[in-house]
């Protein structure tokens, strides 16, 4: 009897020891394979964590030796904030996904000689750089990282975007060599400021600068010229030097983004030269009376981009983009030779143009309803080379680039980077770190209650019981 018992304890023990060896080793396995391999699910409402399907294609073809160097203690990084926690795990993303990229992170009190591997660089903690063994490297502080959200009614700040995913993809871009692009901001005339779209293009590796067109000419290098709703009209000599940009000395290969505003007041010899080309602006201001379409107010309309090639690069086609205060555009027949105009977003049918002299009790008629198109695009080619002008009729769209929830900087980047025939798979925007609400209904929030207040809790009672009575007659 008691060799019985012996020899069932020893079963027993043995059995024990097996088990916990086996949840050693699945423990040590999991540990090795979640620090070697992407293996977490976002679950959040943004999706913070998940890195894009752009970028994670960019880095299966990635093969430059790099290193993302972050300036700090890795644990001080990770709990720091929500804020540099998201940044964390994107950063060890990036390592997890390509295996020719590493991390390291410097305590900058710590490591003092590491600021003379970059003495141009005014380092601090918490910034990262983004090296690679060829030499090349790119510098990103907490303004490359985070962005302040503001609410576009009030201005009072309302959360932080992440741009951490775009700066450091935008650098290994950058340190590959692979698709730079240049663009020139035209200055002297007054210009709308762009600060939120020269971020997005610095982030998307384009080098901007900006250049007056005093000297009658335009660097030939640039694949991208941005006119930002000018208050002064151009010269006729400025409007020669943005045509013989075009032409290229007959290379053509150049391209123009011009941005209205409504608030403009009219620019004769600038519009002139965008008529020629199919583009024609008016004064006054464009109006939504489909109430489904409208942010808060009838000048802030909602569109939805085209089908087009100029809207091909955009991951979600179906979310709306919000274009504030538009000015009338339309199509016109083009009189420079060999033109072609394609609507790239449209408004609805139940927009209509409101006079800029309108009195104060001006309403629209149904007569009145129409459309105006929001982003046109006209193209001249010439021995398989084209050049373009894009206009936007929009500049407050421009203002809503990192804005959650719209299609605003994807829309406005898939148009550019068409326009200056950027070839990249990169095209990526920021993410909003606010937490977003699980909307469900009144049916969705009962399921939910029965199934984990009532059914999970009946179903594990249930087996205990049963589990009970069988041991106790046994």
């Amino acid at each position: 009897m008691k060799s019985k018992k012996l020899k069932h304890g020893s079963l027993a023990a043995a059995l024990t020891a097996v088990f916990l060896v086996v949840v050693v080793l699945v423990n040590i396995v999991a540990t090795i394979l979640i620090e070697r391999f992407d293996l977490s699910i976002d679950v959040t409402g943004n999706k913070i964590y998940e890195m894009s399907d752009q970028t994670t294609d960019y880095l299966k073809g990635y093969g430059e030796k790099t290193t993302i160097y972050v300036l700090a203690d890795e644990d001080l990084f990770k709990t720091a904030s929500t804020e540099y926690g998201q940044a964390y795990q994107m950063i060890e993303k990036f390592r997890k996904q390509n295996s020719s990229i590493t991390t390291e992170y410097i305590n900058l009190s710590e490591s003092p000689d590491f600021q003379t591997k970059f003495p141009n660089e005014s380092l601090a903690t918490g910034d990262i750089i983004v090296a690679g063994d060829n030499g090349r490297y790119k510098h990103l502080t907490a303004t490359d990282l985070f962005e302040q959200n503001y609410d576009t009614e009030t201005y009072q700040a309302i959360g932080i975007s992440s741009k951490v995913e775009q700066s450091v993809a935008s650098a290994l871009e950058y340190i590959s060599g692979a698709n730079p692009a240049s663009a020139v901001m035209i200055t002297n005339h007054q210009e709308n400021s762009l600060d939120v779209l020269v971020s997005l293009l610095e982030k998307n590796n384009y080098d901007v600068s900006e250049a007056s067109l005093l000297n009658g000419e335009i660097d030939s290098s640039a694949d991208l010229v941005i006119i930002g709703a000018p208050v002064v009209d151009f010269t006729d000599e400025e409007i020669a030097a943005l045509e013989s940009y075009l032409n290229n000395d007959g290379k053509y290969g150049k391209a123009i983004v011009y941005i209205a505003s409504a608030a403009q007041p009219d620019l004769p010899k600038l519009e002139a030269f965008l008529l020629k080309w199919g583009i024609q602006l008016q004064s006054g201001l464009v109006l939504e009376y489909d109430q489904s379409l409208l942010y808060q107010f009838q000048n802030e309309p909602f569109v939805f981009p085209g089908q087009n090639a100029y809207t091909e690069r955009i991951a979600n086609p179906n979310l709306q983009v919000l274009a504030p205060n538009l000015k009338p555009m339309s199509q016109a027949i083009p009189t420079e030779p060999n033109v072609t105009v394609t609507p790239v977003m449209s408004t609805s049918d139940t927009v209509a143009l409101r006079p800029s002299d309108a009195s104060s009790n001006w309403s629209a008629t149904n007569n009145d309803l129409t459309s105006f198109e929001v982003t046109l695009a006209a193209e001249k080619t010439s021995d398989g080379a084209t050049s373009r002008i894009v206009a936007f009729s929009s500049i407050e769209l421009f203002q809503l680039l990192e804005a959650a929830g719209l299609n605003n900087g994807d829309f406005a980047l898939s148009v550019i980077n068409t326009a200056a025939n950027k070839q990249s798979d990169l095209q990526i925007v920021s993410k909003s770190l606010t937490p977003s609400l699980l909307n469900i209904n009144l049916l969705q929030a009962m399921l939910i209650m029965v199934v984990f207040v009532i059914l999970i809790p009946a179903a594990v009672l249930i087996v205990g019981l049963v589990v009970w009575l069988r041991r106790r007659n046994r």
